[in-house]
């Protein structure tokens, strides 16, 4: 157990129509429902045992969209649900696809003032369209009016990189960003410290920093550690039972003062989403 407080900053729910999402749970065959609560419930057991305060859950991006923004407001109205649950242990982010252009302008209003979410997320590689895309910076800047955090798939490939990431923090300096998978790829690990310098309202997870002592200390050592958050990439559906590598862990091991371990496992966490 972490003798600090942990908020992950990067959790995925499936949901959605056709692959049933929060209701569904490895093919059991037990009625949906029950098969919903042993998702949950495997979900806080996890959080437990890693004395995680709360998580952000976001959307994965391989639900159904036969009905277009019809689906995607149908998940975001599922995720909503899930955070009510436990809204003292989650909190929501929502999805609207970019390709939708204007006519998704209503739907991130409506997942702030209608469902509380605190953010909306970005997976482009998912979605067809590249992060520096014009459709891209418009609605960012709907997503900002509405005092909504972006959260930004970055894995690094030709939709999303945190090259493209930055051109899109230049246009919104004010506006927190949360880049999500960035250290997938060493490349852009490389990158990561001149792109930081340049737009101070990025904020990285290292959720893919599998070695946190080789890829993700020495960023925090040159960045600070103010701008890094923990995530996880969990998933339970399909099923994970431990977070993928040992994050916390080793973050926990390293050698960094305890005042930037808070910061990274919960302090940055907080004043990004505004929580007390």
């Amino acid at each position: 157990m972490a003798p600090f407080e942990v908020i992950d900053m990067h959790q995925h729910l499936e949901c959605g129509t056709g692959l049933k999402g929060a209701l569904d749970f490895g093919g059991s065959g037990k009625p949906l429902r029950e098969q919903g609560d042993v998702e949950f419930q495997h979900r806080l057991s996890m959080m437990a045992v890693h004395n995680m305060r709360s998580a952000v859950v976001m959307p994965g991006n391989m639900y159904l969209r036969p009905n277009g923004l019809a689906d995607t407001a149908q998940v975001n109205d599922q995720i909503a649900a899930y955070r009510d649950r436990a809204a003292e242990r989650f909190h929501g982010v929502g999805i609207v696809e970019p390709i939708y252009g204007p006519a998704g302008y209503m739907e991130v209003k409506r997942c702030k003032e209608e469902l509380g979410l605190v953010g909306i997320g970005f997976h482009n590689k998912m979605q067809g369209v590249p992060v520096d895309s014009p459709l891209m910076f418009r609605l960012i800047e709907k997503v900002g009016e509405a005092g909504l955090v972006p959260f930004i798939h970055a894995l690094g490939n030709d939709l999303e990189s945190i090259w493209q990431v930055d051109l899109l923090a230049k246009a919104f300096p004010d506006l927190p960003m949360v880049i999500l998978d960035a250290f997938h790829d060493l490349s852009q690990v490389k990158s990561l410290p001149d792109i930081a310098e340049r737009r101070p309202n990025l904020y990285f997870d290292l959720s893919m920093s599998i070695s946190f002592e080789f890829m993700g200390k020495p960023q925090v050592k040159t960045v600070g550690a103010d701008r890094f958050v923990f995530g996880t990439n969990f998933y339970s559906l399909p099923v994970m039972d431990t977070p993928m590598g040992r994050p916390l862990e080793q973050i926990l091991e390293s050698d960094l003062p305890d005042m930037e371990k808070i910061a990274i496992l919960s302090g940055n966490a907080k004043r990004i989403l505004g929580l007390a």
